[in-house]
């Protein structure tokens, strides 16, 4: 669902100026992440798709295997969560 959605709806709404930097980043071998409060399933379709180092985005909860509708976290603003982050990389490293 998350690689249709980037398909027909994000992939257009990209900046141009913004994915020529980044890629000109990556050309020169610099690490470049994609941090968003987007779902990280389609944060790290967006950051594969551009040949980022990866991506930082919000974690569902999933129990069994499906998304429960609620965060796995607290949010980042909130002042009761502890202080984490939660890295993907693309399939060409890991963490």
């Amino acid at each position: 669902m998350a690689t249709e959605l980037y398909e027909q709806r994000v992939a257009r709404r990209l900046w141009p100026q913004a994915v020529a930097l980044a890629r000109q980043h990556v050309a020169a071998g610099h690490e470049v992440w994609l941090v968003s409060a987007a779902p990280v399933e389609l944060v790290q379709i967006i950051a594969d798709a551009l040949g980022l180092t990866g991506a930082l985005g919000t974690v569902s909860e999933v129990q069994h295997g499906r998304w429960t509708g609620r965060l796995a976290h607290r949010s980042c603003t909130d002042p009761r969560r502890p202080s984490q982050s939660v890295l993907s990389r693309s399939s060409a490293g890991s963490i």
